[in-house]
């Protein structure tokens, strides 16, 4: 008997709130991870002002030393 197949039995005992147990318990973990995209992968990734005028005006910089250059 695999897991999945005990984890299935041991989840039928429970009837439907099992099935809602682990309904809620899935749609919890996505909602966390589109609020943890949201807050780490869309600023993580975001790219500014100053990172475009570091392309355009120090192409061969890293965007460390082009902000320091630049004062910031």
């Amino acid at each position: 008997m695999s897991l999945i197949d005990k984890f299935v039995a041991r989840l039928e005992q429970f009837g439907r709130f099992g099935f809602y147990l682990v309904s809620l318990l899935f749609v919890l973990w996505v909602m966390y991870g589109v609020v943890a995209y949201v807050i780490f992968g869309a600023t993580m990734f975001h790219d500014t002002e100053m990172d475009a005028w570091c392309r355009e005006h120090h192409p061969n910089l890293s965007y460390a030393a082009c902000y320091e250059k630049a004062g910031v």
